[in-house]
């Protein structure tokens, strides 16, 4: 799912990414074509090889509902993330398609934790070390208490399973519950119904309309503000 959406397939896309901030220690993550790659400083590392050859143990997931998990990033989601980065299909869903080099790539990963305007977390299946997407809170503001939302499932066979809309949940319950934000909104383009009915079911409601907002595949496309309160302030 996507705070913006898209047309046929199941939602997906991204606005803008943010990280938790941690301490670790400065990893290198490698390049698909071994080629040199950026030293990425504040990179997690929460996934090591266990003793005797055994494969990893599944990476940490603090917030956990029926099926899948929210938590922090680990050096074996790089690959993923940058694959769905630089995805034409899933760009054509909210934004100009513009390619991500390995050297970008690297930046992006080395600012995830600095910005604390930005929360950005790794969804995964429970039980399972394999990404098969992310959710994030953006321009949070710490006076007004809010934040914009967005969520995607990368992985298109993941899609359409209902995780997204259980990741979603998850990430309203920790900006309600773990952040004290009061208000949560997103945009979604206006023909992708199925991801209004899922923020609808979720607890958002449309706010206005944005006419011609996005130009998307030669035409011109509204966009939906939905925003959603804390319901613990609104009842």
């Amino acid at each position: 799912y996507t705070s913006r959406g898209g047309r046929k397939t199941s939602p997906g896309g991204w606005t803008h990414f943010g990280g938790t901030q941690m301490q670790a220690r400065p990893t290198v993550f490698r390049n698909p074509n071994d080629r040199p790659t950026p030293r990425v400083a504040g990179a997690i590392e929460s996934v090591h090889p266990a003793a005797d050859g055994a494969q990893p143990r599944t990476p940490p997931l603090p917030l956990v509902g029926a099926r899948v998990g929210l938590g922090p990033l680990v050096p074996a989601d790089a690959n993923a993330l940058f694959r769905w980065l630089n995805d034409l299909e899933a760009a054509r869903l909210d934004l100009a398609f513009r390619p991500m080099d390995w050297m970008a790539f690297g930046n992006w990963l080395q600012s995830l934790g600095a910005d604390q305007s930005r929360i950005f977390f790794a969804v995964r299946r429970l039980l399972a070390a394999d990404l098969i997407g992310f959710t994030f809170l953006s321009q949070i503001d710490p006076v007004h208490r809010s934040a914009e939302l967005g969520i995607r499932i990368g992985e298109a066979g993941e899609r359409g399973k209902g995780f997204g809309k259980e990741a979603l949940r998850l990430m309203a319950g920790y900006a309600w519950n773990a952040r004290n934000l009061h208000r949560l909104a997103l945009r979604v383009y206006g023909d992708n119904q199925r991801a209004v009915r899922c923020y609808a079911a979720a607890g958002f409601a449309a706010e206005g309309v944005h006419r011609h907002a996005a130009f998307v595949d030669g035409a011109w496309m509204d966009v939906l503000t939905m925003a959603a309160l804390n319901p613990r302030e609104t009842a």
